[in-house]
């Protein structure tokens, strides 16, 4: 009887039998005995669910191949902005956080100024270039994957190349939930061509009316430049600018793209990254020549807040040449770009007598980077203006030397130029002025 009694305990544990059906077989003891078991039973199955539950958040799952889309034949072109290089589809669920890609084929490195990752028409990083080895890592990534996305690697293509050259690029390695992955995805080998494409060059941008606006303003020109058309139309097909400031991003309504005069395009508003994309639904083509281009907004909020709308790439405007359907890339001349600004205010007891400006120039990830400007103009109030030539912008700290007072209880604003004489230059904006008095 008493094994018998031990061989039904042992099977109601293993197979989640009532307890209440054998209850009449067992002693107090068995009983007890059979609560502690089933108790013990419960904690471990409770603890493979949370491990698994924990694995299944932790750990990504993403393979990746060369996507159907990727160019398999074609060219590149000199002065070409944006030529797709390879289509890479991920696949699974997780999220990709650096890549590796390798440069390879008949070229030199420096073929391509600039290197982009895009999620469809969406840039996600900012220019990259290969090394001398012909890698390139770009690093700090945060692109979501489930299911499958296909990402484009993009290029703008040097303003000489060599003929007869070609390119090839392939991923090289991949990192996701923090593991890297080797692979070799490689994209079709796409020869250079030396051609004659048209040119867009902005010539100056044009400060706003005024630094400050009323809430209620209706139509106010928040960015303003012009573009020069050489050699043949061009078709202007999206445009995309970025905000920052501390207004929220409500505070802008109705943003329209005007051209000339006239709004083009629907309506926009500021996405979750800070952007205003533009997409053109008519043909909108450019005639060789001058064209205006403003973007306009009604300002409903932000009181006693501050924003800044401009262009960040120069890839961010897509033009198309009329002739051979590939985007041109925007050049600048002679330029004077307007870089930052800010106020200072004087209290109640004392004056401010400024002297002297300690400025450098920064790139988005605080590392100084070089320009080819020649110099740098402070005016105060939109009148009175210092200007002095820019002997060494890499340096970390540019002294620079000025004579104004604020006097008390007032304030003074300040904005300041940097004249761009670079006829290539991609940063159509310079980097964030870190400025100390």
């Amino acid at each position: 009887m008493k094994k018998t009694k031990i061989f039904t305990f042992v099977v109601v544990c293993l197979f989640g039998l009532s307890f209440t059906n054998v209850a009449s077989a067992m002693t107090p003891q068995e009983q007890h005995i059979f609560d502690l078991m089933s108790r013990v039973i419960g904690l471990q199955t409770q603890l493979i669910e949370n491990l698994q539950q924990q694995l299944s958040i932790t750990t990504d799952s993403i393979v990746v191949d060369l996507a159907a889309t990727s160019p398999k034949e074609g060219a590149l072109l000199s002065k070409q902005s944006g030529a797709k290089l390879i289509d890479l589809e991920f696949k699974g669920a997780g999220t990709v956080t650096s890549v590796t890609l390798h440069h390879s084929g008949f070229s030199d490195v420096n073929a391509l100024t600039s290197v982009y990752l895009y999620d469809g028409e969406t840039r996600l990083t900012d220019g990259y270039t290969f090394n001398s080895a012909g890698d390139l890592v770009m690093n700090n990534l945060n692109i979501a994957v489930n299911g499958s996305k296909v990402i484009s690697v993009k290029g703008d293509v040097a303003s000489s190349v060599t003929t007869y050259a070609n390119i090839a690029v392939a991923l090289t390695c991949y990192t996701t939930g923090g593991v890297a992955t080797a692979v070799n995805v490689q994209g079709a080998t796409i020869p250079f061509v030396n051609s004659i494409i048209a040119t867009v060059s902005m010539v100056t941008n044009t400060a706003v009316s005024s630094s400050t606006v009323n809430v209620g303003t209706v139509g106010y020109t928040v960015w303003k430049n012009s573009l020069i058309v050489g050699t043949r139309s061009v078709e202007l097909r999206r445009a995309t600018f970025k905000v920052v400031g501390s207004a929220p991003s409500t505070s802008l309504s109705n943003i329209a793209l005007v051209v000339d005069g006239e709004r083009v395009g629907n309506y926009s508003s500021i996405d979750a990254s800070g952007n205003i994309v533009f997409v053109i639904a008519k043909t909108m083509l450019l005639a060789t020549g001058t064209h205006t281009l403003e973007v306009r907004a009604d300002i409903v909020a932000g009181a006693d807040r501050t924003f800044n709308v401009s262009l960040q790439k120069a890839g961010d405007i897509q033009l198309i040449d009329s002739v051979y359907g590939v985007n041109v890339s925007i050049s600048t001349k002679n330029t004077t770009v307007k870089v930052g600004s800010f106020t200072i205010v004087a209290g109640a007891t004392e004056a401010i007598h400024v002297k002297n400006l300690n400025i450098s120039f920064l790139g988005s990830a605080g590392v100084v980077e070089v320009f080819d400007i020649s110099n740098l103009k402070v005016s105060l109030d939109g009148g009175l203006t210092f200007s002095t030539p820019i002997r060494n912008p890499s340096l970390i700290s540019n002294n620079f030397s000025v004579d104004f007072i604020v006097t008390t209880n007032s304030t003074k604003a300040v904005d300041v130029y940097v004249d761009v004489t670079d006829t290539s230059i991609n940063e159509m904006i310079i980097p964030t002025l870190r400025i100390a008095i």
